[in-house]
């Protein structure tokens, strides 16, 4: 226990079996902490409004926290420790300007890494594998930015509740039983260039949550996006997001853009998917593009909804040809819009609820 602590070292310490608070700073600052150990304990290591901290190489596991951050505990930094098997992982409660790099949490009880009512922390190049409940977890927290950070075989890989503001930047999220994103009450969150795949129930789950989606990439989701509004409604802006196919191996994707006012009591889900049927005569696919949009409860609200592609996708096309289809439930095609932009490389959609459930291809008149 330290109280009132400056500019002290604490290397190559090692705890095990203690009953109490093992490394504790108390109103500290200036403090490095360096490959120590807290094993078999109930507190591994504490942080209690103490600022400009660094902790390099420790380790933490077996113990209810292992590495505990509280009030307004500020500008700390946490590079290269591991948390293993805690109850808590890495908590922060009430505290902001933290950074976290190269740090793993594994196999804990609760969540990876977890921010309550805490802003502006840096979370960067972490990883979080096996944990019971989520990843990433945050709640009331708001302008968090977290990038190049792995989550797999969690619960649910990065979740938000009531949380606003937050910025996710080429996050990889897989094999999560649940979600791989899961945003409730949470508005005005940013998810940018992320990885979503193989998660059980979603890649991204919307739930109440304005959301702003961009240049991400689903593939091999049980449901590659769930919007869900239960009784409120919310905004969705989504730019060139792919939906790949279950290989994830950018070929046979769909990029589309939306724009979305989802209305209350409304859910729908947006899949890749594979052919469905024989194509009208005189058409053939533009590189399996087929894209299935369903409606499960409520109205289908969205807007507007653009395919785009790239011109490197056009050798042995001809995109003056291309024509929007939609094959519905009653097993049939149907002309959408046969004016692609051929300076943008798009085909849209406006007033999409008068098509419904369908799934929704790119074909070219031959």
């Amino acid at each position: 226990f330290a109280h009132n602590a400056n500019s002290t070292s604490f290397i190559n310490n090692t705890v095990i079996n203690n009953s109490d608070a093992n490394i504790f700073l108390n109103n500290s600052i200036n403090n490095t902490l360096l490959n120590n150990i807290v094993n078999a304990s109930v507190d591994g290591f504490i942080l209690n409004a103490s600022n400009n901290n660094t902790f390099i190489n420790n380790t933490a596991r077996n113990n209810t926290r292992g590495f505990f951050i509280q009030s307004s505990s500020v500008n700390n930094s946490f590079i290269n420790n591991s948390a293993t098997n805690n109850l808590n992982s890495f908590f922060l409660s009430n505290s902001n300007s933290n950074i976290f790099n190269n740090n793993s949490a594994n196999d804990n009880a609760n969540s990876g890494f977890t921010l309550s009512s805490s802003s502006n922390n840096t979370l960067g190049n972490n990883t979080a594998l096996n944990n019971s409940i989520a990843g990433f977890n945050l709640s009331s927290s708001s302008r968090n930015n977290l990038t190049n950070n792995s989550v797999n075989n969690n619960t649910v890989g990065f979740s938000l509740l009531s949380s606003t503001n937050n910025s996710f930047i080429n996050n990889s999220a897989y094999s999560n039983s649940q979600n791989g994103f899961l945003l409730s009450s949470s508005n005005d969150n940013n998810l940018t260039e992320n990885i979503v795949s193989s998660n059980r129930y979603a890649g991204i789950h919307l739930f109440n949550s304005s959301s702003k989606l961009r240049n991400g990439r689903l593939y091999n989701n049980t449901r590659d996006l769930l919007v869900n509004a239960s009784n409120i409604a919310f905004l969705v802006n989504i730019s060139s997001l792919i939906f790949d196919n279950p290989y994830g191996n950018n070929s046979n994707f769909t990029n589309i853009s939306i724009n979305d006012s989802v209305t209350a009591d409304s859910i729908y889900m947006i899949n890749w998917t594979a052919q469905p049927a024989a194509l009208p005569t005189e058409t053939i696919s533009f590189a399996q593009k087929y894209l299935n949009i369903t409606v499960m409860n409520g109205s289908n609200s969205l807007e507007t909804v653009v395919w785009q592609w790239a011109a490197s996708e056009l050798t042995g096309y001809d995109e003056t040809k291309f024509v929007l289809y939609a094959y519905n439930n009653s097993g049939s095609w149907g002309i959408l819009n046969a004016t692609p932009d051929i300076t943008s490389n798009t085909l849209g959609l406006t007033n999409f609820a008068l098509y419904g459930n369908a799934t929704y291809a790119i074909l070219q008149n031959t």
